[in-house]
């Protein structure tokens, strides 16, 4: 089972290979290849994606803002930590509770790569 950051459903969905570095870029990757067949179980600390994060020194050091966006996006979905499911699933739940509603924008307006996500 995989770990993943409740928000980070949310830049699997617009990722398009760019990233801090190779080194992220490579993970970011290999993790959506997993997605395909593992299941998920939704976090609010750091997960796989966050290892090759340069963020990520002996902890997030943008953690209360990504917190933020976890908190938002667990609430948004009607979903809570912990719960487990295939990522297809996570992602439908984010089209259909925070695409569509325009509520995605509200919850990462200030990510520095919402320049990416907020495109259609």
């Amino acid at each position: 089972m995989i770990q993943l950051r409740a928000h980070h459903g949310m830049c699997i969905k617009k990722f398009e290979g760019k990233g801090y570095n190779k080194e992220f870029v490579e993970n970011m990757t290999r993790v959506i290849e997993q997605l395909e067949k593992e299941p998920i179980m939704i976090s609010l600390n750091e997960d796989i994606l966050c290892e090759c994060c340069p963020h990520n020194k002996n902890g997030c050091e943008t953690n209360e803002k990504v917190k933020r966006y976890d908190k938002e996006c667990l609430d948004g979905c009607g979903i809570k930590e912990g719960d487990q499911m295939m990522f297809r699933d996570y992602s439908r739940l984010i089209d259909m509770k925070l695409k569509s509603t325009g509520r995605w924008k509200d919850i990462c307006s200030d990510c520095e790569w919402s320049g990416i996500c907020h495109t259609e």
